[in-house]
């Protein structure tokens, strides 16, 4: 997922049933953070 402007990739409609687990998580020394996340079924 990337924040910024534009369009959104999730519909508003099931913002409510979207179940994610993070996977993977890394830091960079230019401060950022890169979030993998899987959806949970």
């Amino acid at each position: 997922m990337l924040l910024g402007a534009g369009k959104s990739i999730f519909s508003r409609e099931d913002q409510d049933k979207r179940n994610l687990k993070l996977r993977d998580s890394a830091t960079y020394s230019n401060g950022v953070a890169k979030l993998v996340y899987g959806v949970v079924r």
